[in-house]
């Protein structure tokens, strides 16, 4: 989760650099921040997955950030970026992914972890 915070930071710090080397230093905590992002994925996703799917589970999680997401981010972001410019596509995807993560863990806390159902064995 501090790493999906710290992504929406660089965005938003992105649309509000200045110049180019304010966008070099930012882009040195994208640098650090997306490993950091995807070694989590990883983890998620094998703590996860039931016995004998973990690959599987990995694999979906590759296939969703590098097919889908990249495939609907680079379509919307095109669309932003031919709107309302670079600065206002990296505000726009900054608030977009800080907004849906707090949406997404007030709706965790809300609903209780045993309420979720688990797949059948």
């Amino acid at each position: 989760m501090s790493a999906l915070v710290l992504m929406g930071i660089r965005s938003l710090l992105l649309a509000w650099s200045s110049g180019p080397f304010a966008v070099i230093v930012v882009q040195a905590l994208g640098g650090m921040v997306f490993p950091a992002m995807w070694l989590a994925g990883v983890a998620y996703a094998d703590q996860l997955a039931p016995a004998g799917l973990k690959s599987t589970a990995q694999g979906l999680l590759g296939a969703m950030m590098f097919g889908f997401s990249s495939a609907v981010g680079g379509f919307v972001g095109g669309l932003l970026l031919e709107s309302i410019g670079g600065r206002g596509l990296f505000l726009v995807f900054g608030i977009v992914i800080l907004v849906g993560l707090g949406l997404i863990e007030g709706f965790r806390r809300l609903v209780p972890e045993k309420a979720i159902p688990e797949a059948a064995s």
